[in-house]
């Protein structure tokens, strides 16, 4: 069976069970003023008009490699949705759109953005200042969401504040990207979701490499986060937000947890100790949760609950995440700079969070941003020997550190270039599961850079990098099989790969399709298509070259 044949058929069994669920369909030609407005391991998040009405895409990851576990996902989250309509504290479920092979969720358009950043509103004069009402009834909201997700058999798994949408001034739970249903028996053994939020349990098996798959979440994994969001409500900022996963990971497992803040009520104080409560069998379950959140609801002193939070720490936590994820996702260092300046300047200068970050190396997190401070050149002169020996210095603690080590040795940052040091350092990255440098190990092995030429190795790399969500390995991996690179030709694969990564924003996986469409490489020629992507290309950043064969290839280039 070709490909091809394969890949339509895949998509006829979409079509049938989705006209079998009757689910409404939306008119992507009708859809207008499409805007990214978020994007997580599970898709990406767009704002669009509809006849009038403003919803939300959500477009899903692997969307366009439709395998059996693919069609399965896809279908297990549609029912969850199905499942949890009609409830004021859940995200609603509208229907689906599609754009050519890509099918996307259309859902309820939060007006409040997500709890996270409604929190961090609420922060002013280096104070977090929020009403007991209000934060009871937005506790509430949630606990109401998570027991009638429980109550309809679904565990969320991944709940977490910026999985908390506001909407007229309600909280809803959303994005069921991870859901499980109950009687679903996969456990698996990767930590998937926010650190802070995950039980211990799910981290200790991920930390003994135990691929027995003993541990499997349930209702009270569940509980456990919604402790840490219920303190969040009364601190302001996220639980551990000054650490990086491997401190948060210590910290979970050695029964450490945050502190209570000053006039909290008792009663809600032992709320949420009990839900995060090491021991599952003694978090509470949902019943007693809710009754207790809402007795304290009726307390008749309203007053504030107040936190003072240092504003340039919570600045850098708040950087430290765009760091982190922008380098994760194969933004190159230009894009991340710029991002990183402009959050800076909505509310400090550069210079002055340098000279935070220069003071405070208590967290070695803060030591690797300083140290791309200094690479870019924020808020001081650009100095890549101290960036280089910040990186040496954090490298053993942080992953992202290996990461930028090896960039510093390839193109000779701070130090001499060594391309055998850069490939050692991409090594030990892709030993701490760095999607990132595993791609950098693929186009190394791809032009023989540090190492000798081998396709096959690159191949594989990509397929890894891919296979652990790093989108531009798609892009790669489409390459390879465009040019029969460590693999068979396989030209119609090569689209697909191509169009993957394309749909979720990769500026040269957009490039690609554009040039199959203008060619008629494993597609039809259809030069509409081809300008129209070209055009998504350019605006969403990419840089044509004289080289335009390895431009293609190195998709969101190492630097």
């Amino acid at each position: 069976m070709s490909s091809e044949f394969k890949f339509s058929e895949q998509i006829k069994q979409l079509e049938i069970y989705l006209k079998e669920k009757n689910v409404k369909n939306f008119d992507y030609s009708q859809c207008k003023d499409l805007k990214q407005i978020g994007e997580g391991g599970f898709g990406i998040v767009y704002s669009a008009t509809f006849q009038g009405t403003k919803y939300a895409l959500k477009s899903l990851r692997k969307n366009l490699q439709l395998q059996e576990e693919d069609i399965r996902d896809f279908k297990d989250e549609l029912e969850n949705f199905y499942k949890i309509e009609d409830h004021p504290n859940v995200i609603k479920f509208y229907g689906i759109s599609r754009d050519s092979n890509d099918f996307l969720f259309v859902l309820q358009l939060a007006d409040g953005g997500n709890l996270r950043d409604y929190l961090f509103g609420k922060q002013k004069d280096n104070f977090y200042e929020i009403s007991w009402s209000e934060l009871i009834q937005i506790a509430n909201d949630i606990a109401n969401g998570l027991n009638h997700l429980h109550n309809n058999r679904i565990i969320h798994r991944d709940l977490h504040s910026k999985n908390i949408l506001i909407h007229d001034n309600r909280a809803l739970i959303s994005d069921f990207g991870i859901s499980k249903q109950m009687d679903y028996s996969t456990s698996g053994t990767q930590v998937k979701g926010m650190m802070a939020y995950i039980e211990p349990q799910c981290i200790l098996q991920y930390k003994m490499d135990d691929n027995k798959k003993v541990f499997k979440r349930d209702k009270k994994s569940d509980i456990y986060s919604l402790g840490m969001l219920l303190w969040e409500l009364t601190s302001g900022v996220p639980p551990f937000y000054r650490y990086p996963d491997y401190n948060i990971m210590h910290k979970i497992i050695n029964m450490q947890r945050e502190i209570p803040i000053l006039n909290t009520p008792s009663d809600y104080t032992d709320l949420y100790r009990k839900c995060w409560s090491t021991n599952p069998d003694e978090r509470p379950i949902m019943s007693n949760i809710l009754e207790t959140l809402n007795n304290l609801s009726k307390t008749t002193d309203n007053f504030k609950m107040q936190n003072k939070i240092d504003k340039l720490s919570n600045l850098s936590a708040m950087l430290s995440e765009i760091y982190i994820d922008l380098t994760n996702n194969g933004s190159e260092f230009k894009q991340i700079s710029k991002l990183i300046k402009e959050s800076i300047k909505q509310k400090e200068t550069p210079e002055h969070m340098f000279e935070y970050l220069c003071e405070n190396q208590d967290s070695d997190l803060n030591s690797c941003i300083l140290g791309f401070f200094y690479l870019e050149g924020i808020g001081t002169s650009e100095n890549h020997e101290n960036a280089f020996n910040i990186f040496k210095k954090t490298a053993d603690q942080i992953s992202i550190s290996k990461f930028y080590l090896g960039e510093c040795f390839r193109c000779g940052y701070g130090t001499e270039k060594n391309l055998k040091s850069a490939i050692s350092w991409y090594e030990k990255a892709e030993a701490d599961g760095h999607a990132r440098s595993i791609n950098a190990l693929g186009l190394c092995h791809i032009k023989g850079i540090g190492v000798k030429n081998d396709k096959n190795k690159a191949f594989d790399y990509f397929k890894k990098s891919y296979e652990m969500g790093y989108i531009p390995s798609c892009n790669n991996l489409g390459n390879c099989y465009e040019f029969g690179r460590g693999t068979k030709t396989n030209k119609v694969k090569a689209f697909e790969y191509y169009r993957e990564a394309a749909s979720q924003n990769c500026s040269s996986g957009q490039y690609n399709v554009s040039e199959c469409y203008k060619n008629g490489i494993g597609t039809k020629k259809n030069l509409d298509e081809a300008k129209r992507w070209y055009k998504k290309a350019t605006n969403n950043g990419y840089r044509n070259t004289t080289n335009s064969l390895w431009t293609r290839f190195w998709s969101c280039q190492l630097r």
